[in-house]
């Protein structure tokens, strides 16, 4: 089930208890980012018919594990220093006329 998607048929043994059949299902997924709690109420996963094992789809793993690394980027680029520090318009050098 590594890289199934949610649309493909899944009647795939499970990986647990190797008896049952993993069904295509919708389950909440949360993910705590320090003290911060994502949740998606309705992440695609599969579930087996047996035991009730629980695995959320790969693509969708893999897509939110790019989307929260580029967000940890954007807020890594936020903290950089400024760069040299513009002089306001007043005190920038202005030529004299008529000299």
């Amino acid at each position: 089930m590594d890289s199934k998607t949610i649309t493909e048929s899944a009647a795939e043994p499970c990986e647990q208890c190797r008896i049952g059949h993993c069904q295509p299902t919708k389950a909440p997924y949360i993910y705590w980012i320090k003290k911060q709690v994502l949740v998606f109420p309705n992440a695609p996963a599969y579930c087996c018919d047996i035991c009730g094992q629980l695995q959320y789809d790969a693509g969708f793993l893999a897509t939110l594990e790019m989307m929260l690394q580029e967000l940890e980027f954007g807020m890594q680029l936020d903290k950089l220093p400024k760069s040299v520090a513009q002089p306001d318009v007043a005190s920038q050098w202005q030529p004299t006329r008529g000299r």
